[in-house]
């Protein structure tokens, strides 16, 4: 699965946040996080995460799991 446009889509999202703004992804895409399909959210959750863990999107850090087992990020 090509996750590149929804990647590109959250990079926008992101953009929009100010700094120190804490956010999961169904928090970030809104409306939208339920028109994507489970499967393709769970894998674009994981997509997601290695991409900021390894510095390919910038001003993000992960914050941990939040008690619903979604990542929580913060825009830094």
């Amino acid at each position: 699965m090509d996750y590149e446009e929804y990647i590109k889509r959250a990079r926008e999202l992101i953009r929009k946040k100010k700094s120190e703004d804490k956010f999961t992804l169904p928090d970030l895409f809104g409306e939208e996080w339920d028109k994507i399909p489970e499967g393709v959210r769970k894998g674009l959750g994981r997509e997601f995460r290695k991409l900021v863990e390894d510095g390919k999107i910038q001003g993000v850090k992960p914050i941990g799991k939040k008690s619903d087992n979604l990542w929580q990020y913060e825009k830094i």
